[in-house]
């Protein structure tokens, strides 16, 4: 199986178009929206035209054109369509920023995280799907500039919702998206607090580039090619064989 191949054809004000040809040799032609980064138009020949009816393989290449196509619109347009967490150079600047810690201020900053992973002090612990750490790194992307303190994505019937630990994060926090999240199902830790857990923390990290480049259809740095926690919604995903909530294609999407 070849592997996906992605190029921008036009670039406007309004919109950018990418022709993808993904790993079962399908041509796509998709348009990104450069204002809000959603796909407005996706067309593909060789699948069928209803994403339901598709195989898991094929919604797979479709989303993975749908997402290497956001990639390049990203690194080749004025266009801001990729979130900082979702793109593997501010991970690996993350993974250095994370090594180059003392021990204190791997501490200060992981600590409270590593406990709430392991026992979630939410006051429904088991609705807690995921305890994350949300990172901004400074100007240089050399230091922590901010870390909150572990935030709970808690499932209710009514949907998803965050909650901060400390609510003061909300205030405090840079205003901008952050550069990069450490995210973890509760109960999921195999390791002891320290150096153990901090080489745990890079290995999650490396396999959220993981992750990026599975979604993209491309083959993954080998650093990267590891098992374990990455994204979970990717992970769910993968495990599912189906499409992540919400990936399938928006209106406009047509078969060719």
């Amino acid at each position: 199986m070849s592997q996906l191949t992605t190029r921008l054809v036009n670039d406007t004000p309004d919109a950018a178009m990418v022709r993808a040809r993904d790993g079962n040799d399908v041509d796509h032609r998709i348009a990104i929206d450069k204002g809000s980064g959603e796909v407005a138009v996706h067309q593909y020949n060789d699948y069928p035209g209803e994403f339901e009816a598709c195989t898991s393989e094929q919604r797979r290449m479709i989303r993975a054109a749908r997402t290497s196509a956001r990639y390049i619109v990203q690194a080749e347009t004025d266009a801001d369509v990729v979130r900082p967490t979702e793109r593997p150079e501010n991970i690996r600047n993350g993974i250095r920023v994370i090594e180059s810690l003392t021990e204190g201020e791997f501490v200060r900053y992981f600590r409270e995280y590593y406990d709430e992973v392991q026992e979630p002090s939410a006051s429904v612990p088991e609705s807690v799907t995921t305890v994350t750490s949300v990172l901004y790194l400074d100007e240089a992307s050399t230091r922590l500039e901010y870390v909150t303190d572990p935030t709970h994505e808690i499932q209710t019937q009514s949907g998803t919702h965050w909650q901060y630990t400390n609510p003061a994060d909300t205030m405090a926090a840079p205003d901008r998206d952050p550069d990069v999240l450490c995210r973890l199902e509760p109960g999921t830790l195999p390791v002891a607090f320290g150096g153990p857990f901090r080489s745990f923390l890079i290995d999650h990290l490396k396999c959220q580039i993981r992750d990026v480049y599975w979604l993209r259809g491309e083959s993954v740095p080998e650093d990267c090619r590891l098992e374990g926690a990455g994204n979970p919604d990717v992970d769910r995903v993968r495990e599912a064989a189906e499409p992540e909530s919400g990936s399938e294609p928006e209106p406009g999407a047509v078969r060719e």
